[in-house]
């Protein structure tokens, strides 16, 4: 995905001209006038005995002033530079151990809150290493966002950080594209800014590099944001952005990243609904549920589309391919009893649409065994609805027997 946090960077060593890198005295008596202050301030007020064997304390002069002298002379001697780079190692280990804390994979198991606090001690400090303030800006943002309950604050935080960190003057492509999707995404979940999500997303497509699934990812985000955004215009260029991540992705990849796209992409020509969308839709519904997919509710989202488009479409042939599909999903065995009752109304009206005597019968089991299971109340309404239609069916008397028993 969580990210305020000022735009504005605190001055640090790297604006110093060349000739101001180390900072000596220049003139002896300065120095000696400065070694001189130090080491009055060093004995203070007291007297400074030379001799006598009761006194408290036998202090040499010339001890003094050149431990203060050599003090003096490391401080002046000091490289501004020096200070830089102890920032800068301070906050790659802390940009490290907030890393170490993260666990990328599942951040439940690691702890954020400890990462957190990482990455904010590196993000206050002074360095003039942009790449390496970007990056940390970029985790402190990621971390945030991934905390199983991110308050109004923290999103505020991470899209802050995100800001901060896509104004740095960076020249690695990968880092900057990674910012922008973030803040994007964050834009678009926790800031309800779809317009600033939408220009991060376009940038973040226009410089992505890498591997097809990487870039298509970056497509297909810009494509949600356009299809949820929907003003004039939004569509087609959403329609756009999906075909592009399609012609990136490739069978060899995970079908898990590969069928939301072409399910996303059937969803907008199904929203759009101009001359040939719904030829598009079911072109892009049928290569999603063509594909093997491991998640249930996935795939039962491809067959239900794909059944939907089949039967607004209306050819020849259509039904009896919505038909199907609806079959398939009826099958797969999901908790949610919503949307199982939404499935089961589905098949059993499109069966009862095709009129066949066997679909009739098939449809009216199928309700009658599924009825007083079904919610919500609409759902079993629009059952009765489908029973009465059915029953009402000009068949023959043996036919409608069978359907009462």
């Amino acid at each position: 995905m969580a990210s305020g946090v000022s735009n504005e960077r605190p001055a640090g060593f790297n604006d110093l001209e060349p000739d101001q890198k180390r900072r000596r005295v220049s003139s002896e008596t300065t120095l000696d006038n400065a070694v001189d202050m130090a080491a009055k301030e060093t004995l203070g007020s007291s007297t400074i005995h030379t001799s006598g064997q009761n006194s408290p304390s036998l202090v040499s002069r010339v001890t003094i002033y050149a431990s203060s002298a050599s003090s003096l002379e490391e401080a002046v001697h000091l490289d501004p530079f020096d200070l830089e780079r102890g920032r800068r190692e301070q906050a790659l280990n802390l940009l490290n151990r907030g890393r170490s804390l993260f666990d990328q994979e599942d951040p439940s198991r690691g702890d954020l809150k400890s990462a957190i606090e990482a990455f904010r001690q590196a993000s206050v400090l002074d360095i003039s290493d942009t790449t390496l303030k970007a990056n940390i800006l970029l985790w402190l943002g990621i971390s945030l966002l991934n905390q199983d309950h991110v308050s109004e604050e923290d999103a505020r935080s991470a899209i802050g950080a995100f800001r901060q960190a896509s104004a740095l003057n960076i020249s690695e492509t990968d880092l900057k594209v990674e910012i922008w999707e973030w803040l994007g995404m964050a834009l678009r979940d926790d800031g309800n800014d779809l317009d600033g999500a939408i220009v991060a997303f376009r940038k973040s497509c226009a410089h992505a590099i890498g591997n097809n699934l990487y870039k298509s990812l970056k497509w297909t985000n810009l494509g949600n944001a356009l299809k949820q955004r929907c003003k004039e215009g939004d569509l087609d260029e959403a329609i756009n952005a999906y075909q592009i991540a399609c012609a990136l992705s490739s069978k060899t990849l995970d079908p898990l990243d590969i069928i939301p796209i072409w399910n996303n992409l059937g969803n907008a020509f199904l929203k759009r609904d101009q001359p040939g969308d719904l030829d598009g839709a079911i072109d892009a519904f049928q290569k999603a549920s063509a594909l093997d997919c491991p998640l249930t509710l996935l795939k039962l989202a491809c067959l239900d589309n794909l059944a939907f488009a089949l039967e607004k479409r209306n050819q020849p042939g259509d039904l009896d391919k919505a038909i199907e599909a609806y079959e398939q999903a009826s099958l797969i065995e999901i908790d949610d009893l919503t949307h199982q009752s939404i499935r089961w109304n589905n098949l059993a009206y499109a069966l009862s649409t095709r009129g066949k005597p066997e679909d009739l019968i098939k449809a009216a089991k199928l309700l009658q065994e599924h009825l007083l299971t079904m919610t919500p109340l609409s759902e079993k309404m629009r059952a009765l609805s489908t029973l009465q239609a059915i029953f009402n069916h000009p068949v023959d008397t043996f036919r409608l027997q069978e359907i009462v028993e």
